[in-house]
């Protein structure tokens, strides 16, 4: 089932068949939301204000490397109609799948209805669901949970394949383990250094160049903490490193010099970092991408709101930073994609 951004706009040149249209649509999503029912699940209606909304959807490249492209789009009068826009961006033959990004799900797609509950998204497939193929199924599954958290109504993530829950992918049976969260990880074992269980595991970004663009790129992988650092200082410190020779990627360019001069402080849920110059902007402020990259990080720690630069134990602004109350993840653009 498609919802399409136009069909408003449609709407104004016809009237005489609007009771028609509004009957079948009504009674195609009854068919297709009947789980909700069933489940008393509650897809409220938005409650956002504005024209537009930005969300990062995770399409994959040739190399098998998934990538956040920050996807705006008109708000949607609930959010079952929402989730099933961004189920279609996730396609194969998603309007914004091209010679660079691929959508991992089966193009013919449909689903038997959604459910959303404490926070919980239940996607219930149908067996068109099983035509993914050979598709690395750690990716789709790793799409699929950070798409969707990205959502801010969405905490955590459940599949189900013809009203029964999964407990393993349908074609090459990779287990499942709910609820699924973002601690599942992303791009795991992209790095040759990660293997499971040596190390500590860190949620990192680096970049990726196709053709003469870069990419941000996220990565769930294990490092060595040799030096007994805090998992927040152990996480910045690793994006200033780079992945390896053998690797596609490489470390961030605004990061590229950047140095950790002293360890990381929390204070009212702000993390504050004493890195060297190289992060900034001019003599008064840091560069805004070196805020947004180490921000987009930080984030992913329950107990972190935001973080702040201190230069000679004095806060140093950054530049182009608008709003002061901009503290959620979904408000960090990466990889802007344009429909």
């Amino acid at each position: 089932m498609r919802i399409h951004l136009d069909s408003k706009r449609k709407i104004v040149f016809i009237f005489t068949p609007l009771l028609v249209v509004l009957a079948v649509v009504g009674f195609v999503f009854g068919i297709k939301f009947n789980v909700l029912e069933r489940s008393n699940a509650n897809l409220t209606p938005q409650v956002d204000n504005s024209n537009y909304h930005y969300s990062k959807v995770y399409l994959a490249d040739k190399d098998d490397v998934l990538y956040p492209l920050t996807v705006k789009y008109q708000d949607f009068d609930n959010q079952g109609e929402e989730v099933m826009h961004i189920l279609s961006l996730l396609k194969k033959d998603s309007v914004i799948a091209n010679e660079k990004f691929n959508g991992l799900l089966p193009k013919d797609l449909t689903i038997n209805g959604l459910s959303l509950k404490d926070g919980n998204l239940n996607i219930n497939f149908n067996d068109s669901f099983k035509e993914y193929g050979d598709t690395n199924e750690m990716r789709i599954v790793e799409s699929l949970i950070w798409t969707f958290l990205d959502l801010d109504y969405v905490d955590s993530l459940t599949l189900s394949l013809n009203d029964e829950l999964l407990t393993k992918m349908p074609n090459k049976n990779m287990p499942l383990s709910y609820p699924l969260t973002k601690e599942f990880g992303i791009n795991n074992y992209l790095l040759t250094t990660s293997i499971l269980g040596t190390g500590t595991k860190v949620f990192s970004y680096y970049e990726k160049q196709i053709d003469n663009d870069y990419y941000y790129v996220p990565v769930s992988h294990y490092v060595n903490n040799k030096k007994d650092l805090s998992i927040y200082d152990l996480t910045i410190q690793t994006m200033f490193t780079d992945p390896g020779i053998t690797s596609s990627l490489d470390v961030c360019r605004c990061l590229e010099d950047a140095t950790m001069l002293s360890s990381s402080v929390i204070t009212d849920n702000v993390l504050y970092l004493s890195l060297s110059e190289d992060i900034l902007f001019d003599e008064l402020t840091v560069s805004y991408d070196v805020y947004k990259i180490l921000k987009e990080v930080a984030l992913t720690f329950a107990d972190i709101k935001d973080v702040s630069f201190l230069m000679d134990l004095e806060e140093v602004s950054v530049n182009g930073k608008v709003d002061e109350n901009e503290t959620t993840v979904s408000s960090v653009e990466l990889n802007k994609f344009y429909i």
